[in-house]
């Protein structure tokens, strides 16, 4: 059997498979980002920030 892209079955497994991933690294960056706004001081808070280019880029789109 050929699996396409009209299978449903297979489309059921990429979705929940998307979903995990996606999951997975909502709970990292929310890790990240609740771990640097702990921190009191702004100067040490924005050099965090921009350590993690990543999550620097993401806040600054937001």
């Amino acid at each position: 059997m050929v699996k396409t892209l009209s299978d449903p079955v297979l489309w059921k497994k990429v979705n929940i498979l998307g979903g995990i991933v996606f999951t997975i690294i909502g709970l990292i960056f929310s890790y990240i980002f609740c771990k640097i706004l702990k921190i009191i001081d702004k100067e040490k808070k924005t050099k965090e920030f921009v350590k993690n280019p990543t999550l620097y880029t993401i806040i600054v789109v937001i």
